[in-house]
């Protein structure tokens, strides 16, 4: 997804951690059929959507889209890869700000913001996914 020139810029300010997300972005994508999705909209124009699908409770698939600053492309694969296998309630605790910190290594301060924009739209597709999970009944109506 990145050009190799755009990765050669990127490796003088992140770290190896954070480069190994950009390199080969397996998640983002717009899921066809998904259960839950939540958004989060900055004023700058960055914005992250996670889209995900259940199977018996727990996250079967990810996948988000994003525009803006590469931390919003590392950090959007590691909450996927981090979130599937997960039940809702168990990801929702699994991925904090810091937990997202500590995978993608060292980061500028100029970064957190884009941290905390994550968080916010996995926290609104995970509530979003709740409601299917608590009613079973609302699993064969995919969005």
């Amino acid at each position: 997804m990145l050009t190799p020139e755009l990765l050669a810029t990127l490796s003088r300010t992140y770290s190896e951690a954070f480069l190994r997300w950009c390199r080969a972005p397996g998640h983002c994508r717009t899921l066809a059929a998904f259960h839950a999705r939540g958004e989060h909209r900055a004023a700058n124009g960055d914005w992250i959507e996670f889209r995900l699908r259940l199977s018996d409770g727990v996250i079967a698939e990810t996948g988000f889209s994003f525009e803006g600053r590469p931390v919003l492309l590392a950090a959007g694969e590691a909450v996927c890869q981090a979130c599937v296998g997960l039940t809702v309630t168990s990801a929702l605790a699994a991925c904090t700000e810091e937990a997202i910190a500590a995978e993608l290594g060292e980061l500028p301060d100029s970064d957190c913001w884009s941290l905390a924009q994550v968080r916010e739209a996995l926290r609104a597709c995970l509530l979003d996914a709740l409601a299917v999970a608590r009613h079973p009944w609302k699993g064969p109506y995919v969005k």
